[in-house]
């Protein structure tokens, strides 16, 4: 599962005058072609459908359902030139959320997520992370441009889930 931040910050500008969220969606698009084309794919997005002013907590979605990546590659990548990076950073909500979109028959669950912040809403991803491990699944985190603490809060969902941290502290280095 592909977990996209579509929060706000994501508009910041990177030094060559693209916005972190066009780096990141490009990113997305990479990764899903990569994939073998019968593994299971799936997108989801945070901090996207509201504006900031809202303060939506709950503002993640699933763009694109569980299929075979081959299927799922076209829906992925239209799905991510429609996201609009506007709103807040629910983190934890969003990965206890996505532990239930898995098919019920998974071998493995994998969460990849990319953000370039750390939680804006009341939830703790430590705990969410402590939860999505007890059920098996493995979150492997990007740190995209992130300050000291995005980044330990990045590390340590990953430390946690038994996945990995991976800094992407310029724009380019995201796909």
């Amino acid at each position: 599962l592909l977990l996209l931040d579509g929060s706000g910050s994501m508009n910041a500008k990177l030094p060559n005058g693209e916005t972190r969220i066009a780096v990141a969606k490009r990113a997305i698009k990479g990764v899903s072609g990569f994939m073998p084309a019968q593994a299971q794919l799936s997108l989801r997005v945070y901090g996207a459908q509201s504006p900031t002013p809202q303060k939506n907590c709950q503002d993640t979605h699933v763009a694109v359902p569980f299929g075979p990546a081959d299927a799922s590659t076209g829906a992925i990548a239209a799905a991510v030139d429609g996201v609009e990076a506007q709103g807040y950073t629910p983190i934890s909500y969003s990965l206890d959320q996505a532990a239930n979109d898995f098919p019920t028959d998974a071998k493995e669950r994998i969460i990849v997520l990319v953000s370039d912040g750390k939680e804006t809403c009341k939830g703790d991803p430590v705990l969410a992370a402590k939860a999505l491990a007890g059920k098996g699944i493995t979150v492997h985190t990007v740190g995209f441009i992130v300050d000291t603490a995005a980044r330990g809060q990045l590390q340590n969902i990953a430390r946690i889930t038994g996945g990995t941290y991976f800094d992407a502290p310029v724009g380019p280095e995201l796909p």
